[in-house]
């Protein structure tokens, strides 16, 4: 979990509510909508976490005890900055109080702020501020500043102290504003005073003679610089208005300063919703269809294809009993564990004797409560690079396909890949800020339990008809448009699986289902819905954004490196019933470039892979199980050993060592998709 999401999860803990939480680069300050529930949170350079987990704490105060209408019910004639102030002053208390730990957060958020002159007050006399900024430096810097105050300022000061409802507050807000009126009022009064008395002492003096020795008497006529002065009389501002002693001058600082800390590379933020339409899947009746239309329409024998088909399955056969039998021991594994015994009550008549040495006398009976039916669902990459080896791959899937037939496990295969980028969008069925389904992306049903025998063994056919023509291995093949390969939207497909594993269960009442992606390469990034100027556009993620991912009320930050594993995590979340499996095809090189990318080390342990052609890891973020395969041995096993008349003891040791690892490398995935299944 991201340094983001951790606050952004704190928040949530802390207002007990399932807050919108989203971070914001270029908001001034932390923020919080009480009507929407949006806690909005910057990001900042500041690395000290007690002044991030305040503005959190801060912002959750108001979540929790500001009213929604506040704004409607504010005195008129009240100045904002004193509601801001004497607001904060009790939703900080409040929050402290109902989480005692916060209130370390403050003080030390307080005090690096303050050692930072945040305030702007270093060098300033503090007994020179209004009023509401000493109000608002006594309580939040408290011992850090000592803030004066006269006795009668102090009645104010308890009575924002006492201000424990909202009412109160707007009640303290409505006083100090009177206060501050009467008080500038008194002052000006004073001073207007002092200026007539001074007036009338100069009056009274003996004025200067003029050259004449006549004495200059005062006169009721106007004088010309008394005209001026009455047209610069002294002004105060009107309630309501910013500037004088009726806005807070220390909080308009707090804000610009903390402006400058605001994280400006960070502030392309992007917030992606999970998408709410359907996945278009070209069902599999469809591509039955396509494929009919095709076998009738082609010239090509396919008497030829149809019999290598038939030995392929045939000589299958071995491999799917195998693991069969591995299934079968796993399955009864899990029963035994399951398994519990416990006493009936009735007396064992054959231990009847034993009663003066032994308490255990009675019939025992074993208990195996039944497990939970399994289904398996997969994913196939169907991308322009998988056609060099789609082939092997194919004959695996369907190795896969008749154990599952075998051992009664329903099973649903879909290909993936990419429409092209001329495909058409209907805006109308655009969401903004959503993840698309709908474009750029083409999913094939391909096989599934659901259908008839028959059925399903036209379906294996057709797919490999349709591997072998991609493949150009074997030209008198059927193919069908809706299986010609594209690109790799693995991102955007993932977000549909939720919904396709849920059809799934519903339709086979499988408790427990194994998910698998088989893929050879990364995904391209994740398309969105973008509101413009000029309507929704088609976005794509990038590695210069932070983007987060929104499921409801609940956010997670993709890994802009990894974005696939961001998704896989949330599926974890999603779908905590759900086993998910990726098999990646890799050749040395891309084994060990995937498994730096995966784990996000530079050491590489590639033994089994070297060993076996194969090797299988955990994650502890992003896919639980990892198989990653080389492509040039997940081929065909060896029905026997390949040595020639009259070969040596070495050629004969070299093939049996090879006839044994196609043996292994065929049976080591399969191996590890039964431990799934069972």
């Amino acid at each position: 979990m991201s340094q983001l999401e951790i606050k952004g999860a704190l928040a949530k803990l802390l207002a007990t509510e399932n807050l919108i939480v989203q971070h914001d680069g270029a908001a001034q300050t932390a923020s919080f909508n009480t009507a929407t529930r949006v806690l909005t949170l910057p990001i900042l350079k500041i690395e000290n976490s007690h002044v991030y987990d305040m503005f959190i704490g801060h912002e959750v105060g108001h979540a929790l005890y500001t009213p929604e209408n506040w704004r409607d019910v504010i005195p008129e004639n009240v100045p904002f900055d004193f509601v801001n102030v004497v607001e904060d002053v009790r939703i900080e208390k409040l929050i402290q109080d109902k989480f005692p730990g916060l209130r370390t957060d403050f003080s030390h958020g307080y005090r690096k702020l303050n050692d930072e002159d945040f305030f702007e007050i270093l060098d300033k006399d503090l007994t020179k501020l209004n009023f509401i900024d000493r109000v608002n430096l006594h309580f939040k810097l408290g011992a850090l500043a000592v803030i004066p105050f006269t006795d009668e300022e102090m009645v104010y000061v308890n009575l924002v102290e006492d201000a424990n409802t909202f009412d109160k507050v707007c009640f303290a807000s409505k006083m100090i504003a009177q206060f501050v009126k009467a008080s500038r009022e008194k002052e000006e009064a004073s001073q207007s005073e002092d200026e007539i008395q001074e007036g009338m002492a100069t009056f009274e003096a003996p004025g200067d003679s003029n050259p004449d020795g006549d004495e200059v008497k005062p006169s009721n006529d106007t004088s010309e610089d008394e005209g001026e002065d009455d047209e610069n009389p002294i002004e105060s501002p009107s309630l309501g208005s910013e500037g004088g002693d009726e806005s807070s001058e220390t909080q308009r600082a707090f804000d610009k300063n903390l402006e400058r800390q605001m994280d400006k590379s960070g502030s392309a933020v992007t917030y992606i919703e999970t998408p709410d339409e359907e996945l278009k899947i070209y069902p599999l009746e469809f591509l039955r269809e396509s494929f009919k239309e095709a076998i009738l329409e082609c010239n090509y024998d396919l008497s030829r294809i149809t019999e290598e088909y038939k030995q392929f399955i045939s000589s299958i056969k071995k491999d799917v009993n195998f693991m069969v039998q591995q299934f079968e021991m796993k399955k009864s594994a899990n029963a035994y564990a399951r398994t519990r015994v416990n006493k009936t009550g009735v007396l064992d008549t054959e231990l009847l004797h034993q009663y003066k040495i032994s308490e255990d006398i009675f019939l025992r009976q074993e208990i195996t409560p039944d497990g939970k039916n399994h289904g398996v669902v997969m994913l196939v990459d169907w991308s322009g690079s998988m056609s060099d080896h789609i082939v092997p791959t194919v004959k695996q899937l369907l190795v896969l396909i008749q154990f599952c037939r075998k051992v009664n496990i329903p099973f649903d295969v879909y290909t993936f890949t990419c429409q092209g980028y001329g495909h058409r969008i209907d805006e109308a069925s655009m969401s903004p800020h959503k993840v698309s389904l709908s474009f750029n992306s083409q999913v094939v049903h391909i096989l599934s339990s659901s259908a008839k025998r028959r059925e399903i063994d036209d379906d294996m056919f057709h797919l490999y008809n349709q591997a072998k023509k991609i493949s150009y291995t074997f030209s008198p093949a059927v193919w069908v448009g809706e299986l010609a390969m594209g690109g790799t939207p693995l991102n955007n497909i993932l977000f549909a699986v939720p919904n396709i594993i849920e059809n799934f269960k519903r339709r086979t009442g499988a408790q427990k289902v194994s998910f698998v992606c088989l893929t050879d390469g990364e995904s391209s990034p994740i398309h969105y819905n973008q509101p413009t100027d000029y309507g929704l556009r088609i976005a794509m993620t990038n590695g210069y954004h932070k983007v987060f991912l929104r499921d409801g009320r609940n956010t997670y930050q993709l890994d802009s490196h990894n974005e696939t594993a961001s998704i896989i995590n949330w599926l974890n979340h999603k779908m905590n019933d759900v086993t998910i499996t990726n098999i990646f095809l890799a050749g040395p090189k891309g084994f060990e470039k995937y498994h730096r990318h995966l784990m996000n080390t530079s050491v590489v342990d590639n033994t089994q892979y070297k060993k076996q052609g194969a090797q299988s890891f955990s994650m502890k973020n992003g896919w639980p199980l990892v198989c990653v395969v080389n492509p040039n041995t997940f081929r065909d096993s060896q029905q026997e050993i390949q040595v020639e008349d009259g070969a040596s003891k070495a050629q004969v040791k070299s093939a049996l060592r090879k006839f044994l690892k196609t043996k292994s490398v065929s049976k080591l995935i399969l191996s590890q998709l039964v431990e799934q299944f069972a």
